[in-house]
C-alpha cells in the first residue's frame, strides 16, 4: 500500500498517512483519520484538565457539602467525591440506556455523560493528598498533578517518583529539587533545565553526573564549576557565597544569568536516551517510536504519542497519560494503566477491547460507556449478553457511518473519530489544550467549547508583593496567617489567582534549603515553567555546526527533526557533532 495525504477537516493542511499507519489502522479495525496529528492532539487534550479545580456540590447521596473537583458547578452534571464515587452504593450499569438508531453516537455519549456520576478528582491510592489530581499512588503530597508515585511534592506538575520536590515540570526520580524542568535522577537540585544525576547545584543546563555546579551548561562529570569555570573547593565555597542564592536578589540576577548562559549552550536537536530508531524529544529506551514525546522508557511500535510512564506497544495517539504496559491502544487519554485492544477512551485503565469510554476502570467488551468499573459487554451503560453485544455494536459502528455527528464548525465525525472538543465536560480553558493550544474565549464560543471564567477573587492581601521577605531570615511561623500579593495581581492574566499563602511543608523545604520566599502565586510559576518546555511538534533542519569533525570539514550535513523551530536562536547540533563538543 502506498502513502496518501489527505486535507485535514478540521484546519485544512495536509497530512501524510504511511502504509504502516495503515496496517496499525487495519489492526485496531478503524478507518484512516480525517484529522492531522495536530488537531487529533487538541481534541485529546481538551478531554484532560490537569491542573483546573473548581468548588462546586457534591451530588453523592447523603452529602451536601462543597467539594474541589475538576468539573465547575455550571457544568450539568452528577459529580461524586472520591469516596463516594469508589464506594459500592451505586454501580454505572445503572444509568444504562437503550441504543438509539435515531440519535448520532456521540449526542448519546453526551447525554448519558450528563446523568452517571463523574468523580470530582483523578487520584488513585493516594495517602493524605490534597488538591491533586491526575496522579497515582502518592502520599503526604500538595497541589500535584498528573504524577506517579510521589511523596512530600507540592506544586508540582508531571513528576514520578520523586520525593520532597517542589515546583518541577516533567521531572523524574528527583529527591529534594525546586523549579527544576526536564530533570532526572537528582539530588538536591535547583533552578536547572535538561539535567540528570546531578548533586548539590543550581541553575545548570545539559548536565551530567555533576556535583556543586551553579550556572553552568553542557557539562558533564564535573564538580565545583561556576560559570563552567572549574575551582577548587575552598574557592568555589567563597564564589557561591557571593551570587547570595538564598535571598531573592540573589536568585533574580542568577536567572538573569542562567538564560544567557543557556542562549549559548550547544543543543542536541533531540534527547533521546538508548533509543533506536526514534524520532520525537525526551524519549528513554525505546524503539520505532515516531514524532513522540516524554516517554520514559520500554516503548515500541508507537506514533504520535507523549507523556506517560513505561511499556507502551504498538499504539498510536495516545497521551497525555499513556503507557503502564499498555498495548494496542488508539486515540486516547488518560489510557495509561494496562490496557489492551482498546480505542478512542478518556481515562480508561485496565480495559480489554473498549471502544468509547470516558472514566472506566477494569472494564471489557464494552463501547460508549461511562463511569463503568469491573463490567463486561455494555453499551452505553447497559449490560448485554455476548452474543447480544457482538450483534448490536457491528450495526452501531454502520449507524455512526450513516448518520455521523457535526459539530459547531461542520467537522463531521463518523465512526473512527475521538470525541469532539463540544462535548467535553471540561472548559476548554482548564484543560491541557489550553496550555499548548490556547483560544481565546471568543474563538471558543464560535466552535461551541465549554468556556469557564474565573470567580471573583476579593482576597484581603496582607503582604503586598513589594513587602514579602527577600530572606528567610526575616520570616517567622506567623508567615502562615498572611496572605501574600502575586508579582502579577495587576496584569490581565486570565490564570493568576492574584494571591496566594504559604503552608507549613513547603515553608519547612524552603528553611532546610534556605530558599527565599516565592514572589509568584503557583499557577504563574507553572506557566513560567511551561513556557520554558519544548513544543510538541517536529522540525526539520540541518545541524548548525560549522567547526571541523571527524565527519566534515565545513558546515555539518546532517539533517533530522526537532522540536526546535528554524526560527530559534540556538545552536542545534546533530548526535555526532553533539558528542564531539560536549561529552
Amino acid at each position: 500500500m502506498n502513502s496518501e495525504t489527505k486535507a485535514c477537516q478540521n484546519c485544512k493542511n495536509n497530512f501524510t498517512i504511511e502504509p504502516d499507519d495503515f496496517s496499525f489502522y487495519e489492526k485496531m479495525q478503524v478507518p484512516p483519520p480525517t484529522f492531522c496529528p495536530e488537531c487529533r492532539l487538541q481534541r485529546r487534550l481538551a478531554w484532560r484538565n490537569e491542573r483546573g479545580l473548581f468548588r462546586r456540590k457534591n451530588n453523592a447521596p447523603g452529602k451536601n457539602d462543597s467539594i474541589i473537583s475538576i468539573y465547575p458547578d455550571s457544568l450539568k452534571a452528577t459529580v461524586y467525591d472520591h469516596e463516594s464515587w469508589w464506594s459500592d452504593s451505586w454501580d454505572g450499569k445503572e444509568y444504562g440506556q437503550e441504543y438509539d438508531f435515531s440519535k448520532p453516537f456521540f449526542q448519546q455519549f453526551k447525554e448519558l455523560l450528563e446523568r452517571v456520576p463523574l468523580v470530582a478528582l483523578f487520584d488513585s491510592k493516594g495517602v493524605n493528598t490534597q488538591y491533586c489530581n491526575t496522579v497515582t499512588e502518592h502520599k503526604n503530597c500538595y497541589m500535584v498533578s498528573a504524577g506517579w508515585t510521589n511523596e512530600d511534592s507540592m506544586y508540582a506538575n508531571r513528576i514520578s517518583f520523586c520525593k520532597e520536590t517542589i515546583d518541577c515540570y516533567t521531572c523524574h526520580k528527583l529527591d529534594f529539587g525546586y523549579e527544576n524542568i526536564y530533570c532526572g535522577e537528582s539530588h538536591n537540585l535547583f533552578y536547572s533545565e535538561q539535567s540528570h544525576n546531578c548533586l548539590d547545584s543550581w541553575f545548570v543546563f545539559d548536565c551530567r553526573n555533576c556535583t556543586n555546579c551553579v550556572l553552568s551548561t553542557n557539562l558533564r562529570n564535573a564538580s565545583y564549576c561556576i560559570e563552567n569555570v572549574q575551582y577548587t573547593k575552598e574557592s568555589y565555597a567563597q564564589k557561591l557565597s557571593e551570587l547570595k542564592l538564598d535571598t531573592r536578589e540573589g536568585i533574580e540576577e542568577a536567572k538573569g544569568k542562567f538564560e544567557a548562559l543557556k542562549k549559548k549552550a550547544i543543543r542536541k536537536y533531540a534527547n533521546l536516551v538508548n533509543c533506536q530508531n526514534v524520532i520525537g524529544d525526551n524519549i528513554e529506551n525505546s524503539r520505532n517510536v515516531f514524532y513522540s514525546f516524554d516517554l520514559p522508557g520500554g516503548n515500541e511500535n508507537v506514533k504520535y504519542c507523549n507523556w506517560g510512564t513505561f511499556g507502551l506497544k504498538d499504539s498510536y495517539d495516545t497521551g497525555p497519560g499513556t503507557g503502564g504496559k499498555s498495548e494496542l491502544t488508539y486515540d486516547g487519554i488518560s489510557c495509561g494503566v494496562q490496557n489492551s485492544n482498546c480505542r478512542f477512551g478518556a481515562i480508561l485503565w485496565n480495559g480489554v477491547d473498549v471502544t468509547y469510554a470516558f472514566n472506566s476502570y477494569g472494564i471489557s467488551h464494552c463501547f460508549g460507556c461511562i463511569s463503568l468499573r469491573s463490567s463486561s459487554y455494555c453499551i452505553l451503560n447497559k449490560e448485554y449478553t455476548k452474543e447480544e453485544y457482538e450483534i448490536l455494536v457491528p450495526k452501531i459502528i454502520q449507524h455512526m457511518k450513516d448518520m455521523p455527528y457535526v459539530d459547531a464548525k461542520g467537522n463531521i465525525y463518523k465512526y473512527g473519530e475521538f470525541f469532539p472538543i463540544e462535548i467535553s465536560p471540561l472548559p476548554y480553558n482548564a484543560t491541557v489544550a489550553q496550555d499548548f493550544m490556547p483560544v481565546s474565549e471568543e474563538e471558543a464560543k464560535q466552535n461551541n467549547f465549554r468556556w469557564e471564567n474565573q470567580a471573583t477573587r476579593s482576597y484581603n492581601v496582607t503582604i503586598k508583593n513589594n513587602n514579602i521577605p527577600g530572606s528567610l531570615l526575616e520570616i517567622d511561623d506567623s508567615i502562615y496567617n498572611e496572605i501574600l500579593e502575586c508579582k502579577h495581581a495587576e496584569e490581565d492574566r486570565p490564570f493568576c489567582t492574584k494571591a496566594y499563602k504559604i503552608v507549613s511543608q513547603e515553608l519547612i523545604f524552603y528553611r532546610r534549603f534556605n530558599l527565599s520566599l516565592p514572589d509568584e502565586c503557583p499557577n504563574c510559576r507553572h506557566y513560567a515553567r511551561v513556557l520554558k518546555r519544548q513544543p510538541l511538534k517536529l522540525w526539520h533542519r540541518q545541524c548548525m555546526c560549522d567547526k571541523k569533525h571527524t565527519h566534515h570539514e565545513g558546515t555539518c550535513p546532517n539533517e533530522f527533526e526537532t522540536s526546535y523551530a528554524p526560527d530559534r536562536p540556538e545552536m542545534v547540533y546533530c548526535e555526532s557533532c553533539y558528542q564531539q563538543e560536549v561529552l
